[in-house]
């Protein structure tokens, strides 16, 4: 899942994302399905993820075919970026109060308050940064200097919200997955093991060559 919101932070260029948002809500649907096999609070968010597919998938494909001038509708990928932006928008809320609702269900207080704040806070950020992009694109009549620093402000200000959901997710990870990480399906020997495990191991190995050595 947290690779999954890597994707849905955006870098343009020419007007077309090198993230795609279909690849991210097709790794977050993923993630969230083995969620809410454990969780009720995913239902929402999961049905959300699988639309997201779809609809980035349309979006995507329209932003490649005006990259490469099969057609000219500039003001037309505006708005339809404007309209997959809500949907963004409306998704990463539900996200938020799934989270808030698992870290309730588990009693982890300030793990609640940190995602209550992100769902007040983050995914207006998000939607705030698209459409000041968006603004910058549509008034041609703008200084150009003063256009680009609204673009490059919009693109911090998706950053800021990107870096605080990855921490988010993280916490949750270390607080709350790991810890019931054992009634998993995911911990089939089959699986990719997490960053914490490799470390451990790597931790663990090195203890035993230097006890050999002795």
């Amino acid at each position: 899942m947290v690779l999954g919101c890597l994707f849905l932070a955006t870098a343009r260029y020419s007007g077309l994302d090198l993230l795609p948002d279909f690849i991210g809500f097709l790794i977050l649907f993923k993630g969230i399905s083995v969620a809410d096999k454990y969780c009720d609070h995913f239902k929402l968010s999961k049905k959300l993820s699988l639309a997201g597919i779809i609809v980035s998938f349309v979006y995507f494909a329209l932003q490649l075919a005006s990259f490469f001038k099969l057609f000219s509708a500039e003001r037309l990928m505006n708005y339809i970026g404007i309209a997959h932006s809500i949907f963004v928008f409306v998704f990463l809320t539900a996200l938020f109060i799934s989270l808030k609702g698992i870290a309730e269900q588990t009693d982890c207080g300030m793990l609640a308050l940190r995602a209550k704040i992100g769902t007040w806070i983050s995914p207006f950020l998000f939607l705030l940064a698209r459409f000041a992009y968006v603004y910058s694109l549509e008034n041609t009549g703008l200084d150009a200097m003063f256009a680009n620093n609204i673009q490059i402000a919009s693109m911090v200000a998706e950053l800021l919200f990107d870096l605080y959901l990855l921490i988010l997710m993280f916490s949750f990870y270390m607080t709350i997955c790991l810890e019931g990480d054992e009634d998993m399906h995911s911990r089939k020997k089959s699986r990719i093991p997490n960053p914490v495990e490799i470390y451990e191991k790597g931790k663990n190995k090195y203890s035993n060559g230097r006890r050999k050595k002795k």
